[in-house]
């Protein structure tokens, strides 16, 4: 809660009816209401009695606002007296009425700082709602008999006896009289004027000798000439200069007596119908007559109270007074004063009346009864004990604060004190002081003097001086500080009639609050200087403080933040989050997470949080306080870390399966060569119509189509024999679209739509068509096979400049690429499933299905080996999309002239393979062709025979003896022969040695298995090329 000085309180209190504010120990528990607020009238501090106005502990009162709790409304009432005293800068009273019917009366004094702006409002409320339901049955009653008098149907009317001019009149007199407004008659005529000379004279001597008349039958002549017959009654009071009396209309008796009975009926109605009560007894005491208030009042019913006398009904203590009234006023004048005193009800309970009795006298004026109206005064005595008590309260409150108060007239003379005043000032209580000045007490002249300059200044400006800090030096050598106000004093005109003072030692105060400042300086410096931004939320996550590094963090400056609401920096994703935390808070719970925000600058950044309860001084849970940092570069590290891993991962998968496949694959080419060859030589050998041919052409097929699984083992292996030249991409999806699987595969699923849309200005890629040919074919198959039932296949290629792929499975160079699109309608692949498509053997194909399970591998393999990437987008039931993207190359593509058909020769050649098998074909192939074959089964041998032998070509296998390969060979071999021609056969790619040798002068470079077309056009090129020699 903030502090408010509590001298502050008494700003604008006049005389002594308002108190200081410091000692709220007292304070918390006198009767009336006391509530503190500040400039945005949220209460920061209430008693006790304010709280039990509405059932509410007064702490659960601070932090909202009064029209909140006493009237359930979202805006100040009218006149609110704290708006009024805000606005005017002035004390405020005001008498408001909750919706519940209580009625308050309501004091405000505006509190204002050492500059004079106004930073509170003190508020005291009494309630009177007994006192104000009082005073309105009071005017009620009142009304009641104006209205009696204005609305009877017998004439009442009043005369001066000086003149016998006509004083008052009511309407029923008014038009008997003959006239139409009482403005008409009062003043302006006497009763003389109506009734001739004897009647008068009569009615003068009857009233000269009892002093009243009753019944008196007189004649009239009213205005304009009119003769009425009238019953008068009239009484004489010489004290007050009058007479009263009544007049009835019997001009018509019949008519007359009907009016009469109407108007008794009327006024029997209405003194029944009072709200005070009314009663009428004998000259001994006994109840003869009472309305039903009066019945009410006591518990009695009609029957019962006429049994009853007025001593019956009063208690005995009273019954000496009472009949001292009767005799000294009622019996003496014919009324008394008012006076209270007490009746007991038919329960027995006692409750105050206020009364005044009439005396009653019969015909002969001898007295025969009396009458009283009676009130009852009980809620008016409640509240005027309230009253002493809040006055007894006010001046227990005075006496027991530690603040100094006193007040003085406009001479500076002391009109009064508080105790802890009188004791500062050397006298042994406050009346000690009434009458002093400061000259008289135990000040210094100088300090009087000054005291005197500040009265003098208040007064004469009408002004107040607030918080004049001075120093004090006490007897005992030590310095104090006091802070002291003094406001004027004003009487009911407005009038300045003197000046009301305070003040109080702040000594431990002034050092309070600079030991205060050094440690918020400190925690301040602490809050700014550390690297964690900090941050405080409400619990409807609007923030409350954000230190530096928050700002930093969050891109926004201090002001920005402030009151913003947390949500419009969280990530939708997150905000589900937070609201479940802010929930934890509310229960007191601290913890840690991490969620992500959107800086001004729109970058996302990831933040870890500690975060706990934020409490007020009252230990009340108001929102939460987070120490947080960025993470996101942490974060990043460890999802590269975790990418990196797993491609490290597959990666070392990938070789492992490579080196396997790579073993076994140069293995099976061994075994496929001649399974190769020999078709080939034996229907070169068999006549057209032989029957043979077809058996030897399958065997030949089977044999080729072991060697292109055993390609895509190379493949995978990432050593298969590639012949990059710059490719158009579009022409190897047409030339696929157009053989013989695509045909089989539509015919096989005629219900699948083929759509392709090939992007003419794509650019040209270093590719090997063969290659590409199987990436198409696989993806193609695929697409088939996801799609049994039918659907959609799109084939798509385009080109673009990319820095990242979309799907975010690897990085990627930045550059331009070619990219196609291969997407289906089928049955969608898990996102479990996802990052395995590619390893070997990995399939969700059915068991028995078609495919060698290398089909995505390979193509994996040979988008690497094209320096290409590769996207997958997949949704299950929607389909999936391949995207492939290969670099664009700046080579021409070149015009190969057909390959020469002549390929034979007399040259001699060496053939150098490990293997007897490859030899032999080699020896058979070549033989046909007319060279002149020598063979030789590894690396040394080979170079022994060339030390003695010539070879115009060597065809060298590169996979041979372990420490003795073709390079080996080959570099041996130009030792003793530079410029020896020679190709490389492999069933691998070109490895870094395969690189080498061909750095040597080595030729052509083909794969295994061959036919007699490849080998022989290898041969043929090689040896009609110049001899270059070679320098190993």
């Amino acid at each position: 809660m903030t502090k408010i000085n509590t001298n502050k309180i008494l700003d604008n209190i006049k005389g002594l009816e308002k108190f200081p504010h410091d000692s709220l120990a007292i304070l918390e528990n006198i009767s009336e209401h006391i509530v503190i607020y500040d400039s945005n009238m949220v209460i920061i501090w209430a008693n006790k009695a304010a709280g039990d106005s509405v059932n509410l502990e007064s702490r659960e009162l601070i932090g909202r606002r009064c029209y909140q709790i006493w009237h359930q409304s979202d805006q100040p009432c009218p006149n609110c007296p704290v708006v009024r005293a805000f606005k005017s800068g002035e004390s405020q009273q005001s008498e408001i009425e909750t919706p519940d019917g209580r009625i308050w009366n309501i004091h405000s004094h505006p509190v204002r700082d050492a500059d004079g702006k106004i930073v509170g409002v003190v508020e005291l409320t009494q309630e009177i709602t007994l006192r104000k339901k009082a005073e309105r049955a009071l005017a009620e009653s009142e009304k009641s008999y104006r209205n009696l008098f204005e609305s009877s149907l017998v004439g009442w009317w009043r005369t001066r006896i000086e003149d016998g001019l006509f004083l008052k009149a009511n309407p029923a007199a008014v038009k008997v009289l003959g006239f139409e407004h009482e403005s008409d008659l009062i003043n302006k005529h006497t009763a003389a004027e109506f009734y001739p000379a004897e009647e008068r004279n009569e009615l003068t001597a009857l009233l000269a000798k009892s002093g009243e008349v009753d019944g008196f039958e007189a004649h009239f002549t009213v205005k304009n000439g009119v003769q009425k017959t009238v019953l008068l009654s009239a009484k004489i009071f010489p004290e007050k200069g009058y007479i009263e009396g009544s007049v009835v209309d019997i001009t018509g008796q019949e008519k007359a007596l009907e009016a009469l009975g109407e108007a008794v009926q009327k006024h029997d109605e209405l003194y029944d119908n009072l709200r005070d009560g009314a009663v009428t007894v004998d000259m001994n005491g006994r109840i003869i007559e009472c309305n039903k208030a009066f019945r009410n009042m006591l518990g009695y019913t009609m029957e019962e109270i006429f049994k009853l006398t007025y001593n019956d009904i009063t208690p005995e203590k009273w019954h000496a007074f009472e009949a001292g009234i009767v005799e000294q006023q009622v019996l003496t004048r014919g009324f008394s004063d008012n006076y209270e005193k007490e009746y007991r009800r038919k329960d027995g309970s006692i409750f105050p009346v206020e009364l005044r009795t009439y005396l009653i006298k019969d015909r002969d004026g001898a007295p025969s009864g009396m009458w009283a109206f009676v009130r009852d005064i009980t809620e008016r005595k409640r509240s005027e004990d309230l009253l002493q008590e809040s006055q007894q309260m006010l001046k227990l409150v005075l006496d027991s604060i530690p603040v100094r108060v006193f007040w003085k007239d406009k001479n500076s003379v002391y009109l009064g004190c508080n105790k802890v005043f009188a004791k500062d000032a050397g006298v042994e209580s406050p009346e000690d002081i009434v009458g002093k000045t400061d000259y008289d007490l135990a000040w210094k002249k100088e300090e009087a003097d000054l005291y005197r300059k500040y009265d003098a200044a208040v007064i004469s400006s009408d002004q107040p001086q607030y918080h004049i800090i001075e120093p004090q030096l006490h007897s005992n050598g030590t310095e104090a500080w006091l802070d002291t106000n003094k406001i004027p004093l004003h009487d009911s005109s407005g009038a300045v009639v003197g000046v009301l003072g305070t003040y109080e030692d702040i000594t431990e105060r002034k050092r309070a609050d600079e030991f205060l400042k050094r440690s918020e300086r400190r925690y301040r410096s602490l809050v700014e200087t550390i690297t964690e931004g900090m941050s405080i939320v409400d619990f409807d996550e609007n923030i409350l403080f954000a230190n530096s590094a928050a700002c930093d963090i969050l891109g926004y400056s201090r002001e920005e933040l402030i009151g913003m609401n947390l949500r419009q920096l969280i990530i939708p994703e997150d905000i589900n989050k937070i609201l479940s935390e802010t929930e934890n808070r509310k229960k007191g719970i601290t913890s840690r997470y991490d969620f992500s925000i959107k800086r001004k600058d729109g970058m996302v950044r990831d933040l870890h949080i500690s975060v706990t309860p934020y409490q007020d001084i009252d230990g009340n849970i108001k929102g939460a306080i987070g120490l947080f940092s960025d993470i996101t570069n942490r974060n990043r590290e460890k999802s590269e870390k975790i990418k990196l891993k797993e491609q490290l991962d597959r990666a070392q998968r990938m070789e492992s399966l490579g080196i396997l496949a790579g073993g076994v694959a140069h293995d099976l080419n061994n075994i496929l060569g001649p399974l190769v060859a020999y078709p080939e030589m034996i229907l070169m050998k068999l006549p057209q119509d032989s029957p043979a041919r077809r058996q030897v052409e399958l065997l030949g097929k089977s044999a080729r189509d072991a060697a292109d699984v055993i390609q895509d083992l190379l493949t995978l292996a990432r050593r298969g024999r590639y012949e990059m030249i710059p490719t158009d991409i579009n022409e190897v999806i047409k030339s696929y679209l157009n053989s013989a699987n695509m045909i089989e595969l539509k015919e096989r699923n005629p219900n699948v739509k083929v759509d392709v849309a090939l992007d003419k200005r794509t650019g040209k890629i270093s590719g090997s068509t063969p290659h590409l040919l199987k990436v198409i074919m696989n993806m193609v198959v695929n697409a088939f096979d996801a799609m049994p039932g039918g659907g959609e296949l799109k084939i798509e290629t385009g080109h673009a400049h990319l820095d990242r792929l979309y799907g975010g499975y690897t990085d990627i160079i930045e550059g331009d690429y070619v990219i196609v699109r291969v997407r289906d309608t089928g049955i969608g692949i898990e996102e479990k499933h996802l990052k395995c498509i590619f390893e070997p053997y990995y399939s969700k194909k059915e068991m028995g299905s078609s495919g060698s399970g290398l089909g995505l591998s390979v193509v994996y393999g040979i988008v690497k080996d094209h320096k290409g990437y590769y996207d997958v987008n997949s949704t299950i039931g929607v389909g999936t999309e391949f995207i492939l993207y290969f670099p664009v190359s700046n080579e021409d593509i070149k015009n190969e002239s057909e390959c020469n058909e002549e390929y034979g020769g007399t040259e001699k050649i060496l053939v150098i393979d490990d293997v007897v098998e490859q030899r032999d074909v080699a020896r058979e192939l070549l033989s046909s062709l007319g060279y002149q074959i020598a063979t030789v089964s590894g690396g040394r041998e080979a170079v022994e025979y060339m030390k003695d032998n010539h070879a115009d070509l060597i065809i060298l296998d590169m996979i041979m003896e372990k420490d003795f390969d073709g390079l080996d060979t080959y570099r041996e071999i130009l030792k003793a022969n530079p410029g020896q021609k020679a190709i490389i056969v492999s069933g691998f790619s070109a490895t870094e040695r395969v690189k080498q040798a061909l750095e040597l002068g080595a030729g052509q470079y083909i794969k295994k298995p061959y036919n007699i077309n490849q080998l022989g056009q290898a041969i043929r090129s090689e040896l009609d090329k110049q001899k270059v020699p070679s320098i190993p």
